[in-house]
């Protein structure tokens, strides 16, 4: 399935992938963006279209390389460490101010619990 924007970048409905690459290889369909991948009609409007409306958005993503969006991380580089919640504001594959997800690790999970972590004598 991928998602059609009309020339407004307003939502159409989605599409086959071969009926994208026809459309792409037509001229009529640019690529908008590669995850999710989404084109954009060149000659169509939402207002001329006969199609039934979207019952999907499109869909975000809300994690990358096993961190979420909130999570508590801590990034230990060689110019110190770093404490901050974790932004989906990625470039590539660095996290928000130029550090790399490699460098990073989660203190806590952005998902509403608070974990703690005790010793458990044997």
């Amino acid at each position: 399935m991928v998602f059609v924007l009309d020339v407004h970048q307003k939502t159409l409905m989605p599409c086959s992938e071969k009926r994208a690459r026809q459309l792409l290889e037509r001229g009529r369909a640019v690529v908008h963006k590669m995850a999710p991948f989404t084109i954009r009609l060149k000659d169509r409007t939402v207002d001329a279209s006969t199609f039934q409306q979207p019952d999907r958005h499109l869909s975000r993503q809300k994690n990358h390389f096993g961190f979420h969006t909130g999570d508590l991380v801590q990034a230990v580089v060689p110019r110190g460490k770093y404490t901050g919640r974790f932004d989906m504001a990625i470039n590539g594959h660095n996290v928000a101010q130029g550090i790399s997800y490699q460098y990073c690790h989660v203190l806590q999970r952005g998902d509403g619990w608070q974990y703690t972590q005790r010793r458990v004598s044997v």
